[in-house]
């Protein structure tokens, strides 16, 4: 008696008979078995492993998650599958996971992605109950889930065991580690979906009709994407589908089945069945079917991925993940002819910085390589001539909005001032298409659009008197009626925000003004503009709005909208401001420092105070005669002197009525009457005039002189004041005086 161990490899899933051979089992003079000989069975063998023989092709869409199945007996937890292409048998070298097998699946927006099971143990493991293999052992099943295979087609689904798998550290000694260890094939995969070699030719810039292919039909509410290459990049074909991409989406316009005898219409076939010989019409299956896409430009040229979206199995296609499927190559070329209805047409005010925004699915293939430049219309756009003083526009952002997507392109912060009023042809480069995949003036030669810088054509100083009216002329560029002057601050920056017109220049009956009359020019237009009466005194920014370009896209309504500076406006006065000077005024006194510029004789320059405001600021005349001309009259001064060219300081005392508690006085002051023939030389020139707070009780400010050894008498001004029994207290400056309320000056 012996026994001997005998090693052979199974790779189907059959009943094995033991065949047995004594003696003589090879034939006569050569190696080869003589397979008669082995004439005894002595037993039968039942593998393990996969149905090789029973299974059914799993039938799947293409990006959809689905539960990868293999039926077999004793099939366990430590069994490891591959999933290669159909090109590839199981058990070759070459045997992996197909590159449509996904390594990682991901959910919408940005929930995390998870690793295939199907590079590890099954996920699964189900008793088939009734169905009973050769052996008698029930069946059962083992489920990797959940996989995707994002392009269709067949695939196989080759079977490993490995014994040595480690739950614990997730980790094997490698039983299954070579494609050729997974030579049993366990099943078929049928992915179904679009066809993603598709090819299309589209022209640059012109309409586009995309025939997308697939295995599955099309419903209402599919889409496709074209995929949108990174902003930084000069390679226009994305790699992928799904989840990291984003693009514009196009919905399916119709949809059709195809038949192979080339009708969209179901064809009908006679077949006899039977001995009677029955007739059965037939109706036949599509081959295929159509789904109808059109781009409404197919923008700039390039190759661009196409990926489809099937809204029953992958919807709602709102999120890129569900744009899984392949569905061909976009391949748009052609020369840009330039066509005014589908161009560019931009207009921006001049001396500010100008964009402008593309939308659509030119929007999506720009980069940041990509530039423009604007040229004057008499100039070819690929001149090579200096173009320093011509606009340049580079890609600041681009965004993907809810429906389309919008690049805006800027040219350089700092170079306004280089560009001057006109009209201009806004010349492209597409850096992709350049040898050096960078843009020189001389690349810009595809013609877009028009670009007009609107304005002023220079700056102006212009003049008017105090108290006259005041006209300004303004020389522009494609201006217009409804166009408007704003007049500011020298401080101010025309076009920034001004909250609550702080920095608006005051005094002007109209202000800002809008454009009354117009008159046509070979060069441009002369706009008038109408400040009324001009009270103040000064020197005053004169900022221009022009409506079609203004900010807030609502005409000249806002501060920003007034972005030029067309010059500036000199209003001749005898006074050039109002000021309170470094001592507070109280209810006995106010005082303020006059700006003089012409001085006039002696007792030329008055102020005067009131305890109201007015509509307007008075007229000189009526400040002269305070008491009897201005309501709430205060009180009046006027400076005996001949004023000095400069600042000038006076004290309007103030006559405050017992028991009245007066917070502030208004106060104007005037020049020299004689010197004023508008009699309106009055500043500040609003009917608020200069708001001044008074303190309340006695004047600290008031300085006394006194002689050693002399009698001295002091005057308190005040208000109010304790005159029935009123003490003073005289201490050393650096003992100060203690404080009082103001109750106790009553």
């Amino acid at each position: 008696m012996g026994s001997q161990m005998l090693v052979a490899y199974l790779y189907r899933h059959l009943v094995y008979s033991i065949c047995w051979c004594a003696r003589n089992c090879f034939k006569d003079g050569v190696s080869e078995i003589d397979e008669e000989a082995f004439s005894a069975n002595v037993g039968e063998f039942f593998p393990r492993g996969p149905d090789t023989e029973g299974f059914t092709p799993q039938y799947v869409v293409a990006g959809v998650s689905f539960d990868l199945m293999v039926r077999g007996d004793r099939l366990t937890m430590k069994d490891r599958i591959l999933v290669p292409d159909s090109s590839i048998s199981c058990g070759d070298v070459a045997t992996a996971h197909a590159l449509a097998f996904r390594s990682h699946l991901c959910g919408r927006g940005d929930s995390a992605c998870i690793a295939t099971p199907g590079n590890g143990p099954p996920t699964g493991l189900q008793n088939m109950g009734e169905l009973v293999g050769e052996s008698g052992i029930s069946f059962v099943q083992t489920v990797w889930s959940p996989v995707q295979i994002d392009t269709p087609g067949t695939y196989r689904i080759c079977w490993c065991v490995d014994d040595s798998w480690d739950p614990v550290k997730l980790e094997s000694y490698g039983l299954c580690g070579s494609g050729f260890q997974f030579n049993v094939q366990a099943g078929l995969v049928v992915v179904q979906g679009s066809d993603g070699d598709q090819r299309f030719q589209c022209t640059s810039f012109q309409p586009c009709n995309l025939n997308i292919i697939s295995e599955l039909p099309f419903e209402s509410g599919d889409r496709i994407m074209v995929v949108a290459p990174p902003p930084t990049s000069t390679n226009s074909l994305a790699t992928v589908c799904g989840r990291g991409t984003t693009g514009l989406q196009v919905e399916v316009g119709a949809f059709h089945s195809i038949y192979d005898t080339t009708t969209t219409s179901p064809p009908l076939f006679t077949s006899t069945l039977g001995v009677n010989e029955t007739t059965t019409t037939v109706v036949a299956q599509p081959s295929h079917y159509v789904g109808e896409f059109l781009l409404e430009s197919a923008g700039q040229a390039g190759l661009y991925r196409l990926c489809y979206c099937k809204n029953a199995e992958l919807g709602p296609c709102d999120d890129p993940v569900a744009f899984a499927q392949f569905a061909g190559i976009l391949n748009i070329s052609g020369k840009v002819e330039y066509e005014p209805s589908r161009g560019i047409h931009q207009q921006c005010l001049v001396s500010q910085r100008c964009h402008f925004n593309i939308t659509g699915v030119w929007a999506m293939q720009l980069s940041f390589l990509d530039s423009f430049r604007a040229v004057p219309t008499d100039i070819a756009c690929d001149d090579e001539a200096d173009s320093s003083s011509y606009p340049y526009f580079t890609l600041q952002r681009r965004l993907e909005l809810s429906d389309t997507w919008r690049s805006e392109f800027s040219h350089k912060a700092g170079a306004e001032s280089l560009y001057f009023t006109g009209d201009y042809k806004l010349c492209y480069c597409q850096a992709s298409l350049t040898p050096s995949r960078e843009c020189t003036p001389e690349q810009h030669t595809q013609e877009m659009g028009t670009l007009y810088l609107v304005g002023a054509k220079s700056r102006m100083e212009w003049t008017c008197r105090q108290g006259a009216p005041c006209e300004l002329v303004v020389h522009g560029w494609r201006v217009a009626l409804g166009d408007a002057i704003r007049l500011v601050y020298t401080g101010f920056n025309c076009g920034d925000i001004d909250y609550g017109d702080a920095f608006l220049g005051t005094g002007f009956d109209a202000n800002p003004s809008v454009a009354n009359q117009s008159s046509n020019l070979s060069d441009g237009v002369l706009l008038h503009f109408d400040l009324g009466r001009a009270r103040g005194s000064g020197r005053w920014k004169v900022c221009l709005c022009v409506a079609s370009t203004a900010r807030s896209g609502n005409g000249c309504s806002q501060s920003s909208d007034y972005g030029q500076k067309v010059g500036e406006l000199l209003i001749e006065g005898l006074l050039r401001s109002v000021t309170p000077s470094s001592q507070p005024s109280t209810l006995a006194m106010a005082s303020v420092l006059v700006d003089v510029i012409e001085p006039g004789n002696a007792w030329g320059v008055a102020c005067a105070a009131s305890n109201q405001s007015f509509e307007q600021a008075p007229s000189s005349q009526s400040l002269l005669t305070c008491h009897q001309s201005m309501p709430g009259c205060l009180g009046i001064t006027r400076l005996p002197w001949r004023a000095e060219q400069g600042y000038n300081i006076l004290h309007v005392p103030l006559t405050v009525a017992s028991g009245i508690e007066l917070q502030e006085a208004h106060v104007w002051c005037t020049g020299d009457l004689n010197l004023c023939p508008t009699g309106r030389c009055v500043l500040p020139p609003t009917g608020t005039g200069l708001t001044m707070a008074l303190r309340v009780g006695p004047d600290p400010w008031t300085e006394y002189h006194a002689a050693i050894g002399e009698p001295l008498e002091l005057q308190v001004n005040g208000n109010p004041l304790n005159t029935e029994g009123g003490w003073l207290k005289i201490v050393w400056p650096s003992d100060g005086c203690p404080e009082v309320t103001p109750a106790q000056f009553m």
